[in-house]
C-alpha cells in the first residue's frame, strides 16, 4: 500500500508541476495593447456625431494638442506608428489628418513599453476624434478613440 501511495503522490506532483508551468506560460504572454493619451483639455462636454454620446475634451481654436501613445509589450528594433484624426462633417467621420511617427522604448512603472509622441493643430472648430495605430503586431493594434471639441 505504501508503494501505491508513493506512486499516486508522485503522479499528483508531476501533474501539479505541469499545471503550474502551463499557468506561468499563459500569464507570461500578454495581449499587445496600444493606449493613447491626449493632453491639456480644459473641460468635458457631451456630444455626438450620429453615434453614441461621448465625452469630449474641449480645446480653444489655435491650440496645439499634444499626444502620447504606449504599446505593451514594447516592439523591438526600428518601428513606426500612426496618429489619425477624424472630424465630424455632415454627420460622418472623415479623416482630416494622419501622421506617421517613429517609436522608441521607454519604461513606465518598471514595465518596458513602446512610446510615440505627436502634436496636432486643428484649423477649424468642430467635433473630432483621434486614435493611434500600429501594424507591427498581428492583428494590427489600434487605441480607443479620444474625442475632442475645438471651440472659439
Amino acid at each position: 500500500m505504501n508503494s501505491r501511495f508513493a506512486r499516486r503522490l508522485a503522479l499528483a506532483l508531476v501533474a501539479g508541476a505541469a499545471l503550474l508551468a502551463t499557468a506561468t506560460a499563459i500569464a507570461a504572454t500578454t495581449t499587445p495593447t496600444l493606449t493613447l493619451v491626449l493632453h491639456g483639455g480644459t473641460q468635458s462636454q457631451l456630444a455626438k456625431c450620429h453615434d453614441p454620446l461621448h465625452s469630449y475634451q474641449s480645446y480653444k481654436i489655435g491650440s496645439t494638442l499634444q499626444m502620447d501613445g504606449y504599446i505593451t509589450p514594447a516592439p523591438t528594433g526600428t518601428w513606426h506608428a500612426k496618429f489619425k484624426v477624424k472630424k465630424c462633417k455632415l454627420g460622418k467621420w472623415v479623416t482630416v489628418w494622419a501622421h506617421v511617427v517613429p517609436g522608441h522604448g521607454t519604461v513606465v512603472n518598471g514595465v518596458p513599453e513602446g512610446h510615440i509622441q505627436g502634436s496636432y493643430k486643428p484649423l477649424s472648430t468642430g467635433l473630432y476624434r483621434m486614435k493611434a495605430e500600429y501594424d507591427g503586431y498581428s492583428p494590427q493594434l489600434a487605441s480607443d478613440y479620444q474625442h475632442f471639441l475645438i471651440h472659439k
